[in-house]
């Protein structure tokens, strides 16, 4: 899981903001390499997000995919980091004034999960994170969102994501997620409820 921390928490995030107005800026110091011209503080993930994952370290895991083949799954590592495991960088761009751009750091919490088959030949990262809000960020508006990752065999600090979908909006309830949810589908004599895609 550790391999995946810096990849998640170097998360650069691109926003093009709209002020007329220069960009609020903080003293910066150089010599730090989180320094920032704004610190927008720590996101905590809520219980119900937290309670999201269900997978426990040690759990065997089965997929069954559209055509009834079989992934067996083994769940490698569950670790949870925020503070400074968990700073991220946001760069603000203002594009009404020429070369006016902030950096503007916050503290997420993250909760990993690592999944993979018995032979390493396929491997998932599950994310539950928090982001502020990209439209708004010094707002304090945050919300909570689960990621899914495949890892690259080569190179585990590389991976493609597969699926991302918001879990709470906690403080912004006006973010629209453009997920789709069916609250119940029968897959294999099984009924699922709230499928997500």
């Amino acid at each position: 899981m550790k391999k995946w921390l810096p990849l998640l928490s170097l998360s650069c995030l691109l926003f093009i903001g709209c002020e007329k107005e220069p960009l609020p800026k903080e003293p910066i110091d150089p010599s730090d390499p989180w320094a920032c011209d704004f610190q927008l503080g720590k996101y905590t993930l809520a219980q119900s997000s937290v309670d999201v994952n269900k997978y426990k370290l040690g759990q065997k895991v089965i997929f069954v995919d559209s055509n009834k083949n079989e992934l067996k799954l083994n769940v490698e590592n569950v670790s949870r980091s925020s503070g400074d495991l968990g700073q991220s960088k946001m760069f603000l761009y203002n594009y009404k004034i020429e070369g006016d751009t902030a950096v503007l750091s916050y503290h997420a919490d993250f909760l990993s999960v690592n999944l993979s088959t018995t032979d390493n030949k396929i491997r998932f990262n599950l994310s539950l994170h928090t982001k502020p809000y990209y439209g708004d960020p010094l707002s304090g508006k945050f919300s909570d969102l689960i990621d899914i990752f495949i890892v690259d065999k080569s190179d585990p600090l590389k991976g493609s994501g597969v699926f991302s979908t918001i879990i709470n909006k906690q403080n912004n309830p006006d973010l629209i997620d453009y997920t789709k949810s069916i609250p119940e589908k029968a897959l294999y004599g099984k009924t699922f409820k709230d499928v997500m895609y």
